[in-house]
């Protein structure tokens, strides 16, 4: 029986038949699809007269591990070297009769090098060539991506307060910090539609924020940067072979052990003593230095076991704050408006109170080379983080949580090549837990609005993601067919287990207000119920693609991907007859159809196909022109937080309480009259238990067909080599489809919000139609950082226009999709440059620095009151044409008067001591040397309105900040490091 015909019987939505529909499609043994971490180098050997030179010997040499690869000219002279794990090579020629020639070249992550060689006349013998410096001409020419990699001398000698290596793709054109700056992205995308890969391993978050596993909500490192030799950014134009990416995707290498010893340690500090004040800081006369104390440290070795076969290396970081932040005191005159029962605590919840910060990195490594076809790894990282967080200000040290932040991966990989054929498998193993605690559970929180917040944290949460990937890769060349064609293909299977355990508002949220003077409760929020759901999907990805060199100057990129889900989301689900008799006349009956669901009436999305094409011309090698360019499709996945709500908001709800003296409807909503026996968990269980109509859950329901994410990318571009001097020029444009955002479902007929049931409050609807635009031209000026040069540098300068229409998941200041408004993203930015450089001094002094240079990004402007909103239920300033209105911070001088909202310089000297093998480096790092004011939050209050007057009256105050970015005062670090080899 077929494997095709065995599928049939299996259930189509089951892991197993994924298996199938991969397995069937490709018709390939299962090992496992590796996003390359490998280059290739590729080129044409000619002799006399520039006749091709056929059935030469081009061989790849590691300088660091003896490893080779091997390739045979055909008849045309052209040869392809793959599965080259980035490093330098030696790469020969030999052909019997002509003159043998080695060059020294550095073969980075995911490129394709160039590398012709023309043959002279010899003596029929086979003679060596010494070749000892590296051939820095050769430069990547063949590849339709807009890309720049990061090299080894940039990661390991640029400023980077907290050592996380994924800043340094800020270096790169049309990437921007995300909107909280906990990750990257491309502006107009969101951060979830980014992808990492760390030595072909996926660490796609599919259950949260932040894109990236363990970015969500953490200050933490995806990994120690001391294990990270060198990764690639590429903004657009991946080959079929990526998967899951919308954004901006990263694929990093890691450092390998060599044939020789190695290692190093080091120690970086900071206190509060190097921390400049800022902006606000300077304004309080009472200003106190908050506490720092903060500890780098860590260190690697790797080296060989069995020489040229057998190597290790691990790799440790730590991160390890003391932090303090300051809960303000309660004056005597608000503590007189507070109940006499919580005027103690209120009292004596002033003070500073420690934020420990705790996140250690581990990686080991084992690289076997039993012989030249084939190369095994097998790997280890261990991401550990914890942090007491989110209290401070007018919030009680009672209100803080525990946070706990785990990503562990194992990675086992297998390389095999036989002469054109190159097989990638790879077994990936990855588990990650997203853990906040509230400090005090079971203590019910009561906030004091512009007094004080009391009581214990709302919300446990519990997030597990656990998958295991299944990846085969086979690449083939085949020249001699209307030219050279380098074939790609392969399938990943990922089994995904989501687990989750969320306590919503598990610890009741009392509020309190002066209307009340604080005598009681007007409101409070509790959820009850089963916390826990799950789930199980089975993620298939199956591409082909052919790099097909037309002629040796012209490179045609062609392919399709395909992407499957089977539990994309609640494909199972059945609409409760309660929530379908009581939402039913919110809803058309095509949206009923829509919405409600008999458990058979959704079915994956079959239509991820994504073709993706791309060419790269080198118009004239002596010139050192190449011209690029491409299309693509490009789908990702929403997380699986997002989906949760439709079944987790029945099983555990929500519920609000209105609370009032008398009970009675009260500002158009019903209240129930206060009881102090209410103010207990118990208490409120007793109001649900009791059928009070006050206290109502939200319905939230998903669309039967919703789509992924979905993205098309266009981009054309010229690479020019000017002696060291690479530039590039190109324009990028990014459409986005199929963005989720809740509507609200139950608008009353006059259009306000909203009206209840007998048994829900608010009705959410779901719809995949959110959609972005983005435009921009980059240019890229690099000077690379080789180990024979004195200095490095590299400029970047983004010209973009980044425009939404949805405002993240929650869209509720509109009717529906009809009044959606095309704005600038929150991540918009006009103008960016970001310059870098790394220079060796004399007396072994090494001196480097990044600047970076924002026009700024946009923030809402506001009326208050507006008519043409607040029956909508919120307050956007609009204009005569209905347009949301956007306002852009105030710039300030750089070099270019009044440009810039946002001005960084960053700077690191580093003086070394070398005796021997031994080198002791003492450094010295300063961020935002300057100490400029980079604000944030600004007030969006452009003016309020007055429906009595029907007046106007603005606001002074509109556009003014009340915070900056991060920790954006000046900050000094002092460090040592130490090498040996």
């Amino acid at each position: 029986m077929s494997i095709r015909r065995s599928c049939h019987s299996i259930g189509l939505r089951t892991p197993l038949a994924a298996i199938c529909i991969a397995l069937a499609s490709v018709q390939l043994p299962l090992p496992a699809l590796a996003q390359s971490s490998s280059a290739r180098i590729t080129g044409v050997v000619l002799g006399d007269a520039n006749a091709p030179v056929a059935q030469a010997t081009v061989t790849a040499t590691s300088i660091t591990t003896n490893l080779e690869r091997q390739a045979t000219t055909s008849a045309n002279g052209s040869y392809t070297l793959l599965g080259l794990p980035p490093d330098v090579y030696d790469v020969s020629v030999r052909r019997l009769g002509l003159q043998p020639q080695t060059r020294r070249v550095r073969a980075q992550i995911g490129q394709t090098l160039t590398l012709n060689f023309t043959l002279g006349a010899a003596a029929v013998t086979l003679s060596q060539v010494q070749v000892t410096a590296e051939d820095i001409s050769v430069t990547e020419t063949r590849n339709p991506e807009v890309a720049q990699n990061i090299r080894t001398e940039q990661v390991e000698n640029l400023p980077a307060n907290d050592r996380n290596f994924l800043s340094f793709a800020l270096l790169v054109p049309g990437v921007v910090p995300s909107a909280n700056r906990n990750t990257i992205t491309t502006p107009g995308l969101s951060e979830n539609n980014v992808n990492l890969f760390i030595d072909g391993a996926s660490y796609k978050n599919d259950v949260l924020n932040g894109g990236v596993a363990g970015q969500d909500a953490s200050k933490g490192n995806p990994f120690p940067q001391s294990a990270i030799q060198e990764f690639r950014v590429i903004t657009q134009q991946y080959k079929a072979e990526y998967q899951k990416a919308t954004s901006t995707l990263i694929t990093a290498t890691t450092k390998s052990g060599t044939n020789q010893w190695e290692g190093d340690a080091f120690l970086f500090g900071q206190n509060e003593s190097s921390i400049a004040r800022s902006f606000f800081e300077k304004q309080n006369p009472d200003f106190t230095r908050p506490d720092l104390g903060k500890l780098q440290f860590g260190g690697s070795v790797g080296g060989p076991i069995i020489p040229d076969k057998l190597f290790v290396f691990g790799s440790y970081e730590a991160n390890h704050q003391d932090r303090a932040s300051s809960v303000v005191a309660v004056s005597p005159a608000n503590l007189a408006l507070l109940p006499t029962d919580v005027r103690a605590r209120a009292e004596n919840a002033a003070g500073t109170f420690g934020v420990p910060f705790r996140s250690d990195n581990g990686f080991g490594k084992l690289t076997w080379q039993p012989a030249p076809a084939h190369r095994l790894e097998a790997s280890v990282s261990i991401r550990d983080e914890y942090e007491i967080r989110n209290f401070g200000g007018q919030t009680s040290y009672e209100q803080a949580e525990y946070f706990n932040n785990d990503v562990y991966t194992g990675v086992l990989g297998w390389d095999y090549v036989r002469g054109n054929l190159l097989n990638e498998a790879h077994i990936d193993l990855q588990r990650y837990r997203w853990n906040p605690i509230p400090l005090n559970e079971g203590m019910i929180g009561q906030n004091f609005q512009g007094i004080i917040n009391l009581g214990g944290r709302s919300t446990e949460q519990d997030f597990i993601q656990d998958r295991l990937t299944l990846r085969n890769d086979v690449t083939y060349e085949k020249a001699d067919w209307g030219g050279t064609h380098l074939f790609k293909t392969g399938f990943a299977v990922n089994f995904m287990k989501y687990d989750v355990t969320k306590f919503l508002t598990g610890n009741p949220q009392f509020q309190y207000r002066a209307t009340e003077n604080y005598a009681f409760p007007f409101e409070a929020s509790a959820g009850f119920g089963e916390p826990n759901v799950q789930a199980d999907n089975a993620q298939v990805g199956l591409f082909v693609q052919d790099d097909w060199s037309i002629t040796p100057s012209f490179l045609l990129s062609l392919g399709v991907r395909w992407d499957y889900e089977s539990e994309m989301m609640d494909y199972n689900w059945v609409t409760p007859d309660s929530v379908r008799t009581q939402i039913a006349p919110f809803l058309t009956p095509a949206e009923q159809a829509n919405y409600f669901t008999d458990g058979d009436d959704r079915e994956p999305f079959y239509g991820a196909f994504q073709p993706r094409v791309g060419f790269s011309w080198e118009v004239s090698r002596e010139l050192g022109t190449t011209l690029f360019g491409g299309f693509g499709v490009f789908y990702d996945r929403t997380n699986y937080n997002t989906f949760l709500d439709e079944r987790y908001r029945l099983q555990f709800p929500t519920y609000r309480f209105r609370f009032s003296e008398t009970g009675g409807v009260v500002d158009g909503n019903q209240t129930i009259a206060w009881d102090p026996a209410y103010l207990s968990r118990a208490g409120l269980q007793g109001i649900i238990a009791s059928g009070n109509p006050a206290a109502k859950p939200e319905v939230f329901l998903l669309e039967n067909d919703m789509k992924p994410p979905k993205a098309y990318h266009t981009s054309a571009g010229i690479r020019q080599q000017f002696g060291d001097y690479r530039v590039s020029l190109s324009y990028s444009g990014v459409r986005g489809y199929n963005r989720l955002t809740y509507f609200f479902g139950n608008r009353r007929a006059d259009g306000s919000c909203c009206e209840s049931t007998a048994s829900f409050s608010n009705l959410l609807l779901a719809k995949s139609i959110g959609k972005s635009w983005y435009d921009a031209m980059y240019l890229t000026v690099e000077r690379p950082m080789t180990p024979g040069r004195r200095w490095g540098a590299g400029l970047s300068y983004t010209l973009s226009k980044a425009e939404t229409d949805v405002n993240g998941n929650f869209t509720l200041d509109v009717l529906d999709e009809s009044g959606l408004e095309r704005y600038p993203d929150n991540t918009d930015e006009r103008h960016r440059v970001v310059a870098n450089w790394v220079t060796r001094l004399p007396w072994e002094f090494r001196f480097s620095g990044i600047i970076t240079l924002g026009s700024g990004r946009p923030f809402n402007a506001r009326i208050n009151g507006d008519p043409n909103r607040n029956n909508l239920g919120g307050d956007d300033f609009k204009d005569g044409t209905g347009a949301r209105l956007s306002e852009y911070p105030e710039k300030k001088d750089f070099i270019i008067p009044k440009a810039w909202a946002y001005r960084n310089v960053d700077m690191r000297v580093e003086k070394d001591f070398t005796v021997g093998a031994q080198t002791v480096g003492f450094v010295f790092e300063a961020f935002n040397v300057f100490n400029y004011d980079n604000f944030s939050n600004f007030n969006e209050t452009y003016a309020t309105f007055d429906p009595a007057t029907n007046q106007v009256t603005l606001n002074p105050e509109f556009a003014t900040p009340t915070g900056v970015i991060g920790d954006s005062s000046r900050r000094m670090q002092l460090g040592v490091r130490y090498h040996f080899r």
